[in-house]
C-alpha cells in the first residue's frame, strides 16, 4: 500500500490489476494450519466449485510489474506477511 500510495495514475489508468498468486485450499491449510484457532472443516460445495472454476487461477500484470509491484512467492509468504503486519499494528 504504500508503494502504491508513491505512485501517480492519472484519467483511465488509475485502477489497476496486481499479478496473483495460483492457490489451492490445501496449500492455504498448509499456510495457516500451525496458526489456526478453532476448528476448520472442508465441505465441498459444487455451486462454490462451480464458480471458483469459472474464474483464472492466476493473473499476471504487466504494468503492475513496470510500476514496481511484484507478486508474492508463495501462500506461505503472504500468510508470514499478514502475521508479521497485523502484530506490527495490533501487538
Amino acid at each position: 500500500m504504500l508503494h502504491a500510495a508513491k505512485i501517480r495514475l492519472d484519467g483511465h489508468g488509475r485502477t489497476l490489476l496486481l499479478t496473483g498468486i495460483g492457490v489451492s485450499a490445501q496449500e492455504m491449510w498448509d499456510a495457516v494450519k500451525d496458526r489456526a484457532k478453532g476448528k476448520v472443516r472442508f465441505r465441498p460445495d459444487p455451486q462454490i466449485q462451480a464458480i471458483i472454476d469459472s474464474v483464472p487461477k492466476a493473473t499476471f500484470s504487466k504494468r503492475a510489474q513496470a510500476l514496481g509491484f511484484r507478486p508474492s512467492a508463495s501462500i506461505a509468504q503472504i500468510v508470514a506477511e499478514y502475521e508479521e503486519a497485523r502484530l506490527a499494528h495490533h501487538g
